[in-house]
């Protein structure tokens, strides 16, 4: 199995959320494709994560996270970590975020 692919840069999922079909994928990425699909849309070319309660949060990219972070960090008044985390997690998701 290949290195890990971030959900906002897997190509093959983009592609398929556009429309193309799984079976006009890579062999080798229907499966990661199709699963990742379930929990993942995109509405304005921007990638959402569906939550189970049906919520929708926004996956910012590798190079948004930082600044996402910070941004919260900084509108909460330096609150410390967890505070931060509480408030980014309301509005974001991304793999591996906490």
């Amino acid at each position: 199995m290949g290195a890990k692919i971030d959900v906002t840069m897997d190509t093959a999922l983009f592609q398929h959320l556009e429309g193309l079909p799984l079976n006009a994928l890579e062999e080798a990425d229907r499966a990661r494709v199709k699963a990742r699909s379930q929990k993942y849309f995109l509405n304005r070319h921007r990638l959402y994560r569906q939550m189970p309660k049906g919520s929708a949060l926004a996956v910012p990219t590798v190079s948004e996270r930082p600044n996402v972070v910070a941004a919260h960090h900084d509108k909460l008044g330096h609150m410390g970590m967890e505070r931060t985390y509480q408030l980014v997690r309301k509005r974001f998701y991304w793999p591996g975020m906490y």
